[in-house]
């Protein structure tokens, strides 16, 4: 939950998986779901890129902060895959120029720093079951996979 210009744990849960809803854009919705290892590498990141679009960054200026970030050891890359889910209906996302804002399909991405294309026989698509890669060569490369159904939880009171 964000509080005050800041995350704030609003359900300790019981599972191993760390939940938050991510704000890649001003008008963006982005609920996540990861796993301890997306913990303690990506969803850092992503409360980081919150806040700052929240605060009225730019994209370019909260770009440079985070690599600076990794430099800088605040940010750590992945040792291991790390998985995010990103799997409810409510999920608005901005395209990859950050142009429009808009639905999109349920997903898992799977970030190990420095993935490229050609590494794992990537092709570019227009088909949406054809994986597609984020932030290639980086400490925050994603393999995306599209999937073919949402979850949508019960409303809490």
């Amino acid at each position: 939950m964000f509080d005050h210009d800041h995350y704030v744990v609003a359900d300790a849960g019981h599972s191993s998986e760390a939940c938050l809803v991510g704000r890649p854009a001003e008008q963006a919705f982005a609920p996540m779901c990861g796993d301890a290892e997306a913990e303690t590498t990506i969803l850092p990141v992503e409360r980081f890129r919150s806040v700052e679009v929240l605060a009225g960054k730019s994209q370019d200026v909260i770009k440079r902060e985070i690599a600076d970030g990794f430099k800088s050891g605040r940010f750590h890359a992945p040792k291991r895959p790390a998985l995010i889910f990103m799997m409810s209906s409510a999920q608005l996302l901005p395209n990859p120029a950050f142009t429009q804002i808009s639905k999109f399909v349920p997903h898992l991405m799977v970030f190990y720093p420095n993935m490229a294309q050609p590494d794992y026989g990537l092709v570019e698509s227009e088909d949406s079951n054809v994986p597609v890669m984020v932030e290639p060569g980086s400490p925050m490369s994603g393999l995306v996979v599209m999937l073919h159904d949402w979850v949508n939880p019960a409303p809490t009171q």
